[in-house]
């Protein structure tokens, strides 16, 4: 017989709780806790015992925001399973909200109001299809880069020597360059292993390692992105003092490495910047007074995320900066386009 799940609901709607019970179990055995606020969840989840497979969290909870009790499942040290499986729930996702549900590490959004067969589908893909987790310094919790349709700015890159895949979490020693830690559970796919095995794949103890490497991590990355970046300002103003293409190229290659690197470790803002200036200094346009200035744009904006130790996408403000770009290079392109007139 097939065990049943434990699954807990903080949610304080009792239509909601009663909708996701009948889901459940008119098709499998479930074992269901209710609390109404994100105390309460961090309680239940922090109690010894049996393990929950599986929490659906309104997104906004009386007493905190359903996203920061999924960062705190992820991170926090009272949290036992950083990879249990998150539903967030809410009447309407803006994208904004979306993409700080995803970033906090929520498994999947589910919009109010839900249908039993969207709950019946969510619950079994969260407890037969873990995905890989990924410790990062821009990010903590589940990998999302082979869903159908992911969110842009929460894209990141895995084919990095600077990429670290653990299949084995009790007993892992972190490789030198590591920026990215991915905890794999390719071996229990192949054995086909019961969902206990999945469950308790990732506990606690096995984060601590690769979570007190993240600022040693950003330390890094940032000390090679600021000399990277002093060379960009260099090229930059030798361009604007006359240099010919070679600086052009110089700036290019530069940009490529920043550009790498800051994707990688999931610097989003910094890694937009270096993209486009990549971009820009490709040879594709003459050099002229008006590149010339775009450059500086993308130069100028780098430094300031550097400065600033903007090591995410910068909210609002990294927003304004890649909005800011992207007019510059509107205008940039319709004064080449009428140039080749």
């Amino acid at each position: 017989m097939t065990k049943p799940l434990r699954i807990l609901v903080a949610d304080p709607n009792q239509v909601a709780r009663q909708l996701i019970m009948r889901s459940v179990t008119s098709w499998r055995p479930a074992e269901f806790a209710y609390v109404g606020t994100a105390a309460e969840a961090r309680a239940a989840l922090s109690t010894e015992g049996e393990a929950f497979d599986l929490m659906f969290v309104e997104s906004e909870l009386p007493d905190d925001a359903g996203s920061r009790l999924t960062k705190w499942v992820r991170i926090d040290d009272a949290s036992p399973r950083p990879n249990l499986p998150v539903v967030l729930m809410s009447a309407g996702f803006p994208q904004e909200g979306m993409k700080t549900a995803f970033h906090a590490g929520a498994h999947f959004l589910l919009q109010k109001p839900f249908n039993q067969s969207r709950v019946t589908a969510i619950v079994d893909e969260a407890t037969s299809a873990y995905p890989n987790f990924i410790v990062g310094p821009s990010y903590i919790g589940p990998d999302r880069r082979t869903a159908r349709r992911p969110i842009r700015q929460d894209r990141r890159h895995a084919g990095s020597s600077s990429v670290q895949i653990v299949d084995d979490p009790a007993g892992y020693a972190l490789e030198k360059d590591t920026l990215i830690v991915v905890f794999d559970y390719l071996r229990l796919r192949l054995s086909r292993a019961a969902p206990e095995l999945f469950r308790d794949f990732l506990l606690r103890p096995h984060l601590q390692q690769a979570i007190h490497n993240i600022p040693a991590v950003r330390e890094r990355v940032l000390a090679r992105v600021t000399e990277q970046h002093a060379s960009l300002r260099i090229e930059s103003e030798a361009l604007a003092l006359g240099a010919d293409a070679n600086a052009l190229h110089r700036m290019n290659g530069t940009a490529l490495q920043i550009a790498n690197t800051t994707s990688t470790a999931g610097f989003a803002l910094m890694a937009a910047i270096s993209t486009s200036l990549h971009h820009h200094t490709s040879g594709a346009y003459e050099i002229s007074d008006r590149l010339v200035r775009f450059l500086v744009t993308h130069v100028s904006a780098l430094g300031s995320a550097v400065a600033h130790r903007i090591f995410d996408d910068g909210g609002n403000v990294g927003q304004s900066i890649i909005a800011t770009i992207g007019v510059a290079e509107a205008v940039f392109r319709r004064s080449a386009a009428a140039k080749t007139v």
